[in-house]
């Protein structure tokens, strides 16, 4: 599966997020949120999905490996992982080519990342689409 290419201006940002099982739906709806007011460089991939959620999601990886092969494909500026216990390995890899964010993970991936966000509350319906004009 490849990633879309954009014709975009800015830098490329890349959200990666989990969805269902264990993950619930807040990383993927925090993404979402954040991927939508980021504007049209930013896209957002869901990591194991299952089956696919009624809810919007640019592209979809079976596994990490597969999710790193795509982020390489489309070379953002920035990845942002919001999601729990990343596998070192794809951290290193995704380093080697794009800034990494980490946002609400406790694992010992936390140490490679370039910015560490150790917890974020799921916004709330009012405040953010104010910002984006998107309905939450």
């Amino acid at each position: 599966m490849k990633m879309k290419s954009l014709n975009c201006s800015g830098n490329k940002i890349l959200f990666i997020t989990g969805y269902g099982g264990r993950y619930g739906s807040g990383h993927f709806i925090r993404s979402r949120r954040f991927a939508a007011g980021s504007g049209e460089c930013a896209v957002l991939l869901l990591l194991k999905p299952g089956k696919k959620p009624e809810y919007y999601s640019d592209f979809q990886a079976a596994n990490w490996d597969q999710a790193c092969k795509m982020a390489a494909e489309y070379s953002p500026s920035a990845v942002v992982f919001d999601c729990r216990e990343i596998p070192s390995g794809i951290v290193k890899k995704i380093r080697s080519f794009s800034a990494v964010i980490i946002i609400d993970s406790r694992g010992g991936e936390t140490v490679l990342g370039d910015i560490i966000v150790s917890s974020l509350m799921l916004p709330c319906a009012n405040l953010l689409s104010n910002f984006t004009g998107l309905p939450y």
